[in-house]
């Protein structure tokens, strides 16, 4: 069980440090700000979404898309984003597989793939504060057999 739960500790932790990389490479937009500029009828309160980017708790799907709504809109000028915006799912399946880890104690064959944030197939860049950007693989869906 010390495993399982070392592996959700750390699966959540990962998810906050691609959630602080996307809000840096949108603009580093402040936690009021993100409050602010949250898509209509959602609400991301400063404290929540501290919470969220410090790895404190595992959010919502609702209230992680409309995070990552909110930073990728903020640096596309403001911009909203569409709840179907493709640069989402790999976001949906992060959420998706977390969401089996703390009710399971284990992943099915997991998406480690990173949401792609700005482009795809971006190399590894440095980051502030010591934090390096990993490699961005567009989902490509595979063909039906």
């Amino acid at each position: 069980m010390a495993q399982e739960d070392d592996e959700l500790t750390r699966a959540r932790g990962e998810l906050a440090r691609d959630l602080v990389i996307l809000r840096i490479e949108n603009g580093n937009p402040s936690l009021r700000v993100i409050e602010r500029h949250a898509p209509a009828g959602r609400s991301l309160s400063a404290s929540a979404v501290s919470e969220v980017l410090n790895g404190k708790r595992l959010p919502g799907l609702d209230f992680l898309m409309a995070l990552v709504q909110t930073l990728i809109a903020h640096g596309n000028g403001g911009r909203p984003v569409p709840r179907r915006d493709p640069r989402l799912d790999a976001w949906r399946a992060r959420w998706r597989d977390l969401q089996l880890l703390q009710s399971t104690g284990r992943s099915r064959a997991p998406d480690r793939r990173r949401p792609a944030t700005a482009e795809p197939a971006v190399e590894a860049a440095r980051i502030p504060d010591g934090l390096s950007r990993p490699t961005i693989r567009p989902s490509i869906p595979s063909p039906l057999l």
